[in-house]
């Protein structure tokens, strides 16, 4: 049985697809251009800026799984870009570096959708925001996808496999 859409109800079904398809585009512009996705440049710059740091604790930093994390590290340090070594104080800790190469790439700044998205975010007036979070929750109810654990990072969860 087809439901009837009218137009408002089209209307917010188009603007979910072109939220839905502007994170899609933005992470394959990111890992065309510097060959990244976006858990993988996120990943990158907390250890640049916590050089040494477990998985553990960065996971936690960023709110993604440790299996999630260890993932990404995997396919990083395939790349060159993290390096796992021994701690010299705890052999059983292994710390994350990244490699001299990862400094350059991150000199030229390289931006997840979500950096812009934030600014224009925390442009707004405190009821504003409240009000689009209110609306974004109701509709993630409305969708089943409330029950879902993620990260707050906007990229497509497909091009980190």
């Amino acid at each position: 049985m087809l439901v009837d859409i009218s137009s408002f109800d089209n209307d917010i079904l188009v603007a979910i697809r072109q939220i839905v398809s502007k994170i899609d585009i933005q992470s394959r512009l990111l890992n065309k251009r510097y060959g990244l996705t976006g858990p993988q440049l996120i990943v990158l710059r907390e250890i640049q800026k916590f050089p040494g740091i477990t998985s553990a604790k960065l996971s936690s930093n960023i709110n993604l799984t440790q299996s999630t994390v260890t993932k990404i590290l995997d396919r990083l340090e395939i790349k060159n870009f993290v390096q796992r070594r021994k701690s010299s104080v705890d052999k059983r800790k292994i710390e994350l570096y990244n490699s001299p190469d990862v400094a350059e790439l991150l000199s030229k700044n390289p931006s997840v959708f979500q950096d812009d998205f934030l600014k224009k975010l925390n442009s707004l007036e405190d009821w504003e925001r409240h009000q689009l979070l209110s609306s974004l929750q109701r509709i993630a109810s409305m969708m089943g996808a409330d029950s879902c654990e993620v990260a707050p990072v906007l990229f497509n969860p497909a091009l980190d496999k």
